[in-house]
C-alpha cells in the first residue's frame, strides 16, 4: 500500500510540476505536497544530525497525513489503539470467568456449612446463615405448630412425634443414615424437621457469668402430632420396621402414620 500511494504522489507531483512550468494556475495544494514528498524520497538518506529530529518528524506527519488524505479516512480514525485501564481488566473478568474458574466453581459443593458451627464429622443440617448467633433456650418449644406439618406431604408412610424434644443435628443423621440402610437405596425418604435453633454451651468447671456460651450444635424443636419422617416406594411391614428401628435413637416417643 505505501508502494501504490508513492507512486501515485511521484505522478501527482510530475503533473503539478508540469503544470506550474507551463504557466497554468490549475495546480492545487495537493500536487504540491506530493511534489515535496516525492523530492524528499528521491534524496539520499544520510546520518541525521544532532537537531534534525524535529524535521525528521515533521516529515513523517505531513506523510501520514498525506496518506490519510489519499485513503479517505478522517484523523480520529486513525487513533491507536489504547490498552484497557486495571478496573476495566478487572471488570471483564468478572463479566467472563476463564475456564479454570468456571470448574472450579463447578466442582464447589451446592451446600456449604455456616459459620460459627463446631460440627465438622459427617454430613450436617443446620441454616445457611441466621439473623442472630445466639436464641433463648425457650425458642421453639411451644404448643402450637403449624397444620401442614400434621400430616402427610409426599409419602405414603410416615412417622409422628408423640411428645416435644429437641433434636439435635447430629441425631437427625444418626437416623437419616439407619433409615436408609433399612428401606435401601430404591425407595424416597423425606426429613420433615429442621436444625434451626443455636444450643449454646460452656466448658465444665467454669465459673458462672461471663456472658452466653458458644454455639455448640444445631437443634430441631419437634412437637406433638408434628410428621418427621416420611417413607414411599416401599412395603408397609419395611416402613413398620423402620420405625421400630429408629426409635432408640429419638429423644421422644413416635408413632407410624400411613396414607388413608
Amino acid at each position: 500500500m505505501l508502494s501504490r500511494l508513492g507512486v501515485a504522489a511521484r505522478r501527482l507531483g510530475a503533473s503539478g510540476l508540469s503544470c506550474s512550468a507551463g504557466g497554468s494556475s490549475s495546480s492545487g495544494p495537493l500536487s504540491a505536497a506530493a511534489a515535496v514528498l516525492s523530492q524528499q524520497q528521491q534524496q539520499p538518506q544520510h546520518a541525521a544530525p544532532c537537531g534534525a529530529a524535529p524535521a525528521a518528524a515533521a516529515a513523517r506527519s505531513f506523510h501520514s497525513a498525506l496518506q490519510r488524505h489519499f485513503l479517505g479516512l478522517s484523523a480520529l480514525q486513525q487513533q491507536p489503539w489504547r490498552s484497557p485501564s486495571a478496573q476495566q481488566q478487572q471488570h471483564l473478568q468478572q463479566q467472563q470467568p476463564c475456564h479454570q474458574q468456571q470448574q472450579h466453581q463447578a466442582r464447589l459443593p451446592a451446600w456449604r456449612p455456616a459459620l460459627g458451627c463446631q460440627q465438622s464429622r459427617g454430613f450436617q443440617m443446620m441454616p445457611r446463615r441466621v439473623k442472630y448467633r445466639k436464641a433463648f433456650k425457650s425458642l421453639g418449644f411451644n404448643d402450637t405448630i403449624c397444620p401442614n406439618t400434621r400430616q402427610l406431604a409426599w409419602g405414603a408412610f410416615g412417622v409422628r412425634a408423640v411428645g416435644h424434644a429437641r433434636v439435635p443435628a447430629r441425631t437427625i443423621e444418626a437416623v437419616r443414615r439407619v433409615l436408609r440402610r433399612k428401606i435401601g437405596k430404591g425407595a424416597m425418604l423425606w426429613i420433615r424437621m429442621t436444625p434451626n435453633v443455636p444450643v449454646t454451651g460452656k466448658p465444665a468447671e467454669v465459673r458462672m457469668g461471663k456472658g452466653k456460651g458458644a454455639v455448640e450444635y444445631w437443634a430441631a424443636p419437634v412437637r406433638p402430632g408434628q410428621i418427621i419422617f416420611e417413607f414411599d416406594r416401599i412395603t408397609r411391614k419395611a416402613a413398620v420396621d423402620a420405625m421400630a428401628a429408629i426409635g432408640p435413637k429419638l429423644p421422644m416417643k413416635v408413632g407410624f402414620v400411613e396414607w388413608s
